[in-house]
């Protein structure tokens, strides 16, 4: 298992400080999407509209992977 960090930007910046351990390239796809949701669904319950971005560094700091979720919640 190597180490990641996962690093979130949108209406509040969160530098990962201790990483976690990811398995494989699939699981550190799955896990930065679930983070991304998270954030995003958190967001969405004060009616924001939100662009969340998880972006993910491997130890050396280079970036692995990057996701973009826009949430947005429309009530008629």
């Amino acid at each position: 298992m190597l180490l990641y960090f996962f690093d979130i930007s949108g209406s509040v910046r969160i530098a990962d400080k201790t990483g976690r351990h990811v398995r494989d390239s699939l699981d550190l796809r799955a896990q930065a999407l679930m983070e991304a949701a998270s954030v995003a669904a958190r967001e969405s319950r004060h009616g924001k509209e939100a662009e969340i971005v998880v972006t993910v560094r491997d130890l050396t700091g280079a970036v692995c992977l990057r996701v973009r979720m826009l949430s947005q919640v429309d009530v008629p």
